[in-house]
């Protein structure tokens, strides 16, 4: 069921809105055109306006990403979320080029998790477990994330260019 409102500019020179909820499309690419006309039957335009979009129904994360990348004194991580349930469980780990964890950051210390695009409340300072700060140079970060004990898809997109098998990297440069 497709559930389209129509929402009138009240004030001159406010905009109408169209509200288009596409609540029970299947996964898969679309895309949208509009064309509208007033109460005379004139078009606004003869081109009318289209856009592309992609629903993901399934559990995926992609986009992870620290930012900024490289940093010199905070960061944070961004990150995408599809499906219809948020992890129960996601843990970030920081490491070095050789495989020892300096940092661990739990689904806790992250913040509130939504489905949809995501920024941590958590500020990642260059320090390591122990509130230590840790060397300028080149660090690994893995993302865990499950829903009901199973690991949630990592889908690939244009912003994971850097983030591969599991893996992307940190440059600390202070």
């Amino acid at each position: 069921m497709l559930e389209v409102s129509f929402i009138p500019g009240t004030k001159p020179n406010e905009d109408a809105r169209l509200v288009y909820k596409a609540a029970n499309l299947m996964s898969g690419d679309y895309l949208l055109n509009v064309k509208v006309k007033d109460a005379s039957g004139n078009y606004s335009s003869d081109l009318g306006y289209s856009v592309n979009f992609t629903v993901i129904r399934e559990s995926s994360i992609t986009n992870i990403y620290p930012y900024p990348n490289p940093f010199s004194s905070k960061m944070k991580f961004v990150y995408t979320l599809t499906g219809s349930s948020v992890p129960d469980y996601f843990k970030i780990q920081i490491m070095t080029i050789s495989g020892k964890v300096v940092r661990e950051i739990s689904q806790y210390e992250l913040g509130t998790i939504q489905i949809g695009n995501n920024i941590s409340e958590f500020t990642w300072d260059g320090t390591d477990e122990f509130g230590d700060p840790i060397a300028n140079g080149v660090y690994l970060y893995k993302v865990t994330a499950k829903i009901n004990g199973e690991d949630i898809a990592h889908r690939n997109s244009g912003g994971d260019q850097f983030f591969n098998d599991g893996f992307g990297k940190i440059y600390l440069a202070r």
